[in-house]
């Protein structure tokens, strides 16, 4: 599958068939501890967990109505760990499957992100060879494009770790080491010109989302592919108005990136 002619801007990956309601989430195999829906949920403490079959292990959706892929993302996993890949396929029977992406082959078990040609289908699965893996998160859907690129002053979050640190000292003030209690990163997604119908169709609609679940953020993905941060919200999306009858919006964000 040939990639798209990638600009400079920033993309955020929340649509998620995989979570979808109304859709029949299944697996070809799971564990006790690794039922499929612990990755469809969006939390990164759990995982799913299939037996490795060297066929492959399958994790599925059944819509109720045909929806776009055009991104896959991952999190909290150990597929590049494990040496794995991982497929998106499509089907429009639930029995005749199309390769839409991939298979992916991931270097490291950090946030991983892929772009390409969008396809339209009621059933979606991902393929991963070489398991036995542990999948925490993944996410297929819509992606959404940010209408600027980010440039000066942003801070990408694989380069900007905010780890909360407890410091020892003697009674005297000597050294005698730290602690890292919690670890992570954060960034600032921040658009200065949005349209009227942009900020109240792709902004509430994704704002709407970032007050209960994570999502995957690349801010600049065809130069950088491999700086991604799946994080969450710290305190919601602001929606303003700005000069000339453009809106801005804004969202900062904390989570993972290795």
């Amino acid at each position: 599958m040939a990639h798209l002619p990638y600009t400079r801007q920033a993309v955020i990956g929340w649509r998620n068939v995989f979570a979808d309601p109304d859709g029949a989430l299944s697996a070809s195999s799971e564990t006790t501890s690794g039922p499929a829906e612990n990755a469809a949920h969006g939390r990164t403490w759990d995982y799913w967990e299939g037996d490795g079959d060297p066929a492959g292990d399958f994790l599925e959706v059944e819509l109720v109505a045909p929806a776009l892929c055009d991104y896959l993302a991952i999190a909290a996993h150990d597929l590049g760990s494990q040496g794995a890949t991982i497929e998106l396929q499509g089907s429009a029977n639930g029995s005749s499957w199309t390769s839409v992406a991939g298979p992916f082959s991931p270097t490291d078990d950090k946030p991983w992100l892929w772009r390409f040609d969008g396809a339209t289908y009621a059933w979606w699965r991902i393929k991963i060879i070489g398991g036995p893996t542990r999948l925490g998160v993944v996410n297929a859907g819509e992606v959404l494009l940010l209408p600027e690129g980010i440039f000066v002053g942003h801070k990408p979050a694989p380069l900007n770790r905010k780890p909360e640190l407890l410091p020892n000292k003697s009674e005297r003030g000597q050294f005698l080491g730290r602690s890292v209690i919690r670890s992570g990163a954060a960034t600032s997604i921040e658009q200065d010109r949005v349209t009227q119908t942009w900020a109240r169709t792709e902004g509430v609609a994704f704002r709407d989302h970032a007050e209960n679940r994570p999502f995957f953020f690349a801010w600049r993905h065809d130069t950088f592919p491999e700086e991604v941060i799946y994080g969450q919200s710290e305190e919601g999306v602001e929606i303003t108005q700005g000069s000339n009858g453009f809106m801005k919006f804004s969202v900062d964000c904390s989570g993972q990136v290795e």
